[in-house]
């Protein structure tokens, strides 16, 4: 519809061919999440975030997804689909699924979630089921949002700037109404993993 009235468009946050954006690379901030939990030790590590295939114009899911797998499979290891959880990226969603998960005789050590709200989740379903976090389970989740770092959440995660990325979309758009030439190409930001208190080294033992 957008097209077909020549308005201008400049997306923040998730990428279509044809209009310019600007957004992180999500790819390469999973990774860093991913890394980090592989580096203190987890070999046994969830997934909160995956979205039907028929969302096909929400590329952002795929994209966290994707590199999830391939840094897992980089290492040797895998998500059984047990333990990935098809969320609808809300906390009170994520909690659901991941109290079924905390059910099971067997659960990961960590989860990564690919949004804090789906972080919240985690964290809220593990403290529930009585888990220590991150003593039996760490958590980590995706954005840092305005409340992460709150006491009582310290949710390890990955940084974007939405006020940056919106700052640098409006300043295109602004562009691109005056008439001025404007690059199709994207504006990729670099992200940054923000360690916080719901990640620790995995324990050889641990409550199952």
């Amino acid at each position: 519809l957008l097209d077909r009235l020549g308005m201008p468009v400049v997306t923040v946050g998730n990428r279509q061919p044809g209009w310019p954006s600007v957004r992180i690379d999500d790819g390469a901030a999973m990774a860093l999440a991913t890394e980090y939990a592989i580096e203190l030790g987890h070999r046994e590590i969830g997934y909160a975030g995956t979205v039907p295939a028929s969302i096909t114009h929400l590329q952002t899911p795929f994209d966290r997804r994707a590199a999830f797998t391939t840094v897992m499979a980089a290492n040797g290891l895998a998500c059984p689909p047990e333990w990935t959880l098809e969320c609808d990226w809300t906390a009170a969603g994520a909690a659901v699924h991941a109290l079924e998960l905390f059910d099971r005789d067997h659960y990961p050590t960590c989860v990564i979630a690919a949004s804090d709200e789906m972080g919240f989740g985690v964290l809220s379903a593990a403290r529930r089921r009585g888990l220590d976090v991150p003593g039996d389970v760490s958590v980590i989740g995706f954005d840092d949002s305005e409340i992460a770092g709150s006491p009582g959440l310290e949710l390890t995660t990955v940084r974007q700037e939405p006020q940056q990325m919106s700052r640098l979309a409006v300043d295109r758009l602004i562009m691109r109404t005056s008439g001025e030439p404007v690059d199709a190409r994207e504006i990729v930001l670099e992200p940054e993993l923000v360690v916080r208190a719901t990640t620790a080294p995995a324990r050889l033992t641990r409550r199952s």
